[in-house]
């Protein structure tokens, strides 16, 4: 993903970058598989860039390496797919054998990743950083059965 405005200049370095990276790494760039993007630039400049270049213009919300890419506000509603993501993982583990600092690892290293690409490329809303702190704690605490761990607030008893 490279960055730019609108100018033929910069339209010009873009292909020059391209071009130097064709060189050194000896690929071909398939110019069918990119995109080129706009965000608040007029008509005619845009149908000038995609002629001088040789992209289609590509469409929002589109995905770039699995994150939503959206050109209007960022709303907790974009967050969805991640956050389903995160709980589909979650259900999947049963944690019958597995001790705290066992489920702090397992947490730590795959659950908090899924979230790492998309974190910083977009600002998060606080109500998706809260409820994602809630699903981990629920996750160390109680795990994926019905029956909650010690050092929850309530805890049902086993017969």
């Amino acid at each position: 993903m490279l960055y730019g405005q609108e100018t033929l200049k910069e339209a010009k370095k873009i292909m020059e970058i391209l071009t130097e990276f064709i060189g050194a790494s000896g690929t071909e760039i398939s110019k069918e598989k990119y995109e080129i993007s706009f965000f608040n630039t007029q008509a005619s400049s845009q149908a000038f860039l995609v002629r001088t270049m040789g992209f289609r213009v590509g469409k929002f919300p589109t995905k770039y390496l699995g994150i939503l890419l959206n050109d209007k506000k960022n709303r907790v509603a974009n967050w969805v797919t991640l956050m389903g993501k995160i709980q589909r993982r979650m259900q999947n583990w049963t944690f019958k054998v597995l001790n705290i600092p066992s489920c702090i690892i397992l947490l730590k290293s795959v659950l908090q990743s899924i979230s790492i690409y998309q974190l910083p490329s977009q600002d998060t809303p606080k109500t998706n950083c809260q409820k994602m702190v809630d699903m981990f704690k629920k996750f160390l605490w109680q795990g994926s059965s019905k029956i909650k761990k010690i050092g929850t607030t309530t805890m049902e008893l086993v017969k």
